[in-house]
Formats: structure tokens, C-alpha cells, sequence
């Protein structure tokens, strides 16, 4: 019997061991200082990615031992994703000296991992001492990406500055392999309606999520750029657009003239030196736990400080509750917020940068909600960028 139970002993010591080795290899880290949390680089745009003042939480570059020239000390990573056949092209003035920079550049389904075991291309590598400056361009096809790191000797939080631009080898096939249709027309003898979701800048199309409320036959949940719909009489609905890098966009669409055949939808890209609101950041009922579909939103966000140093926000949360606004909805709601900037804190965003407040039930998108993606979007947390 004794036996037995020093058994089942060790059994449960090795199952509770090899469980928390289990967690530990499957924990990715998100932080800006690790390959893992690389900051998407935005095009056309002169971004200021700012150090966090510590290395990250992985030690991403320990097979590249022999090929660095510093030790790991204040590590930054940015990623680029080419949409396209094209070229990106790199420019940049550093003021923090000593720096190290590498460029990796990945194939097609590559990811850190590849960088990792020292699997992919090192394709550019510079050790800044006396004056910092990049200009450097990549030739990449459709999926591939560039990867950069960089490290600092410096215990610093200052920012870099940085220029991306991406030049499209065929602008005019560009526009068509981007688009992503959702046609919904029905009957061929009505006339057609043409809704087109496009970047402000370069007027190519987005891919968007669009919500469809308020009509006679569409409400529903989409994923394109352009829409086709058969317009019987009049057309007249609401439509929510967002798509990952934008700001968001509330249409009301009321086509009345029978010689509208189309409406075009411009997004623009996200950009300092605005105030706006970024919606969809939502929790699951009674509860501080994100929702899966919050947590793109949230690493967005997360991109967004961290390349715009000067941005403070101010995070706003709200609950679904029916009735008075006591103060367990105002603590619930303000619990939310505080999750939202733990998780910002964590990543390697400073904490002095985000301030919160919680509104309980007094600002609900809809105070007599009949379903339940109503209800689900009361539960939310919105983000003011000041």
C-alpha cells in the first residue's frame, strides 16, 4: 500500500512538472522588446518607435550569438509584411548610440520561429557608434516579410525615427487582387448598388468587417472590400466598417436617386496628432476576461503607442446592466479599463501614458438591446486617443 502511494505520488510530481514546462513553452511573449511582439510597421508614415528601457522576456537571437556585436541589453523589434510584389524602402535617423541593427528577412509562412533556430536570411546588419542613419531597400513578393532588431547598450526610453514606404511593382493589378467581394445580389433583373471600402490614400481596397443593421434584407456580419446589392426602390441602412489599421467608419447609407449606381467608403489609416475612439474591445458577461475577437484590437492599439511616443489615451469602460448605475456596474466597468492598460503596461507600453475611467451602464450603445450582439456591445471598452 505504501508503495503505492509513493507511486501515485511521484506520478502527480512529474504530471504537475511536465504540465508547468508544457505552459511555459507554450507562452509567447508579446512584448515589443521580443521577435514575437514585433511592431507592424505602417507605410508612408514616419514613425517613432520608442525603447522600453530592458531587454525582452526571450532571449530571440541566441543562435546569432557569434554574428552580434553587443549584448542583449535594450531590444526593440519591427516587422514589415509586403501585401504585394514591391519594394520597401527603409529610412531612418538614430540618436541613440551605441546601435545595433539587423534585418532578417522571411519567406512566405516563416515566423519568429525560423528566426529563432536560424533557419532564415540575414539580410542587413550595421553597428551605429558615431552618426545613425538607414537607407536601405528590400525587394519582396507577396507574403514575405522583414524582420528588425534592435538593441541598444543604453538604459534608455528614447525613440527612433523611422520612414517606411512600400512601391508597388503593378498598382493597377494591385487593386484587383486586394479586392475581396461579397455579392449579394439576388435577382439579375433588379438594378445593381456597388459599395467600395478604399485606403484614403493610396485608393486601394480594404478589407473590411462591415455590419449591416437597420435594413429590409442585408443585416448581417460581412468581410469584404466591395459589396453588390440589388437596390429595390430605395436603399437605406447603417453600416459599421473597420479593418486593422484604421479608423473605424459609421455610415448611413439613404439612396434615394435612381442614377447612383455605387458608394465609396474611405478609411484613413491611423495617425498621430488625432482624437479619436477605437471601438470593439469587448468582455465576456460579468466578467474582466477579453473576448477572442479583443485581442487583435488590443495588440493594434498596442502597435499604435508604441510607434507615436507622444500619444496619451484615455481608457473608457462600460457594462450592459438594465437599470440604476450603481456602483458595482461603475467598479465592473472601471476593472475592464484597468485590464485593457495592464495589458498595454505589460507589453511595453509606458503606464504614465493611459489614464482610465469607468462609466457602468450610463453610456450603453443600447439601453433596450434585442439580441445579443447588442447586449455584447454594451459590454465594452472604448479608447479615446488624445
Amino acid at each position: 500500500m505504501l508503495n503505492n502511494r509513493l507511486l501515485l505520488i511521484f506520478f502527480l510530481l512529474v504530471q504537475n512538472v511536465t504540465l508547468s514546462v508544457a505552459q511555459k513553452e507554450s507562452t509567447i511573449s508579446e512584448n515589443i522588446g521580443d521577435c514575437f511582439g514585433a511592431i507592424k510597421i505602417p507605410v508612408d508614415e514616419q514613425v517613432e518607435p520608442t525603447f522600453t528601457g530592458y531587454a525582452g522576456a526571450e532571449n530571440d537571437l541566441a543562435k546569432w550569438k557569434n554574428t552580434l556585436s553587443l549584448e542583449l541589453s535594450n531590444t526593440l523589434w519591427l516587422t514589415f509584411k509586403a501585401p504585394l510584389n514591391g519594394t520597401v524602402e527603409l529610412q531612418g535617423n538614430f540618436e541613440v548610440l551605441p546601435l545595433e541593427l539587423l534585418i532578417f528577412k522571411l519567406e512566405k509562412n516563416q515566423t519568429c520561429k525560423e528566426i529563432q533556430e536560424k533557419k532564415v536570411t540575414l539580410a542587413f546588419q550595421k553597428n551605429y557608434k558615431d552618426v545613425g542613419k538607414l537607407d536601405t531597400n528590400f525587394q519582396l513578393e507577396k507574403g514575405e516579410s522583414i524582420y528588425l532588431y534592435f538593441n541598444t547598450a543604453q538604459d534608455t526610453k528614447e525613440s527612433l525615427n523611422l520612414n517606411a514606404s512600400f512601391l508597388i511593382e503593378d498598382k493597377n493589378g494591385a487593386s484587383a487582387s486586394l479586392m475581396v467581394i461579397e455579392d449579394l445580389r439576388t435577382d439579375d433583373s433588379q438594378p445593381s448598388f456597388q459599395i467600395k471600402i478604399r485606403d484614403a490614400k493610396t485608393k486601394l481596397p480594404v478589407e473590411s468587417r462591415i455590419i449591416i443593421s437597420e435594413s429590409k434584407n442585408f443585416n448581417a456580419l460581412y468581410t469584404a472590400s466591395d459589396m453588390y446589392l440589388n437596390r429595390k426602390g430605395y436603399l437605406k441602412f447603417q453600416m459599421k466598417v473597420d479593418a486593422p489599421g484604421y479608423f473605424f467608419k459609421d455610415i448611413f447609407i439613404n439612396v434615394r436617386d435612381d442614377e447612383q449606381k455605387e458608394f465609396t467608403v474611405y478609411l484613413n489609416p491611423l495617425e498621430k496628432n488625432q482624437q479619436i475612439e477605437l471601438e470593439g474591445i469587448q468582455f465576456l458577461p460579468q466578467s474582466t476576461v477579453f473576448t477572442e475577437e479583443a485581442k487583435p484590437k488590443l495588440r493594434r492599439l498596442r502597435d499604435f503607442l508604441a510607434l507615436n511616443k507622444d500619444v496619451q489615451i484615455e481608457i473608457q469602460g462600460h457594462v450592459h446592466r438594465i437599470g440604476k448605475n450603481n456602483w458595482k456596474s461603475k467598479r465592473v466597468s472601471k476593472q475592464r479599463a484597468k485590464e485593457v492598460k495592464n495589458y498595454l503596461v505589460q507589453n511595453g507600453i509606458e503606464e504614465g501614458r493611459m489614464t482610465v475611467k469607468g462609466f457602468g451602464n450610463s453610456k450603453m450603445k443600447y439601453p433596450e438591446p434585442q439580441n445579443d450582439d447588442e447586449r455584447r456591445a454594451n459590454r465594452r471598452v472604448e479608447i479615446k486617443i488624445k
